[in-house]
């Protein structure tokens, strides 16, 4: 293999590599998302059950 285009090979490395860091950081925005909303279900049935 020659060594020409290796910078091109790195570049797009490194841009696959932060797709897949910001496509983690969706999933687990995503994640957080959903545990918060179930959190806030419960402290709100919780505080009809309380009234």
């Amino acid at each position: 293999m020659s060594v020409k285009g290796l910078g091109k090979l790195r570049s797009t490395e490194k841009k696959l590599d932060r797709k897949i860091e910001q496509k983690k950081k969706m999933q687990k925005a995503k994640q957080e998302k959903e545990s918060l909303k179930k959190k806030i279900q419960s402290k709100r049935s919780q505080l009809s059950k309380m009234k």
